[in-house]
């Protein structure tokens, strides 16, 4: 059986860098946060979250995710 915090691992696509920052940032977070984002990856920078799906790009080191018609970083967002 695995611990809670195997279940509550996101592992990036290795050639793809958003989803690689995507798995640094989401699994840095606290047990108990992690547990209650769900990010899916659909295609390059295309993400399912919970129901709606996302959009997102890198800008130096910083996710950013489209929202109606601007951006948010992932710290706003989440």
């Amino acid at each position: 059986m695995r611990n809670e915090d195997e279940l509550f691992t996101y592992k990036g696509l290795k050639d793809d860098p958003v989803d690689m920052r995507l798995a640094s940032y989401v699994n840095k977070l606290p047990l108990r946060v992690r547990s209650r984002i769900h990010f899916e990856r659909e295609s390059q920078g295309v993400y399912r979250y919970h129901r709606k799906r996302v959009f997102m790009k890198l800008e130096g080191e910083t996710i950013i995710i489209r929202v109606g018609g601007g951006y948010l970083t992932m710290d706003e967002f989440v």
